[in-house]
């Protein structure tokens, strides 16, 4: 039991942007129709945090496992090194992609000036029809 308290642990750390994330795409998709632009640009980064969350949790769960590892396949110090920086440079990059298409989904085509009415509803909310 004591061996699975660390996995209960990584795992419930990544529970909350994991349903943030969740969310996040199930409302990109519900606004699909309304703007499928900004809605794509969202999906693909929600989509892309996600894998990077894994990607971080995998990393996480492997340095949990990471002294089994070195005495069953002998690793070096050297080399487990490289295959960690190698695997948080990637998730990096992962995270970075997608805030970029998510900060690009939040602010591509605005073109409504400040003189134009907004909708009174909020972003989910259609205008009335005129």
């Amino acid at each position: 039991m004591q061996e699975v308290i660390p996995f209960l642990s990584v795992l419930a750390g990544r529970v909350p942007p994991l349903v943030a994330l969740a969310a996040g795409i199930v409302v990109a998709i519900v606004c699909r129709k309304r703007d499928p632009r900004v809605s794509t640009l969202g999906l693909i980064g929600f989509g892309v945090a996600l894998i990077s969350l894994l990607t971080g949790g995998a990393s996480a769960v492997t340095g949990l496992l990471l002294p089994r590892l070195v005495a069953q396949y002998g690793l070096s110090a050297s080399t487990v090194g490289r295959v960690f920086t190698a695997a948080g440079v990637v998730t990096s990059l992962l995270a970075a992609a997608a805030w970029t298409l998510i900060i690009l989904a939040l602010f591509a085509g605005k073109t409504q000036s400040a003189d134009q009415p907004r909708s009174p509803g909020g972003p989910l909310q259609t205008p009335p029809a005129t």
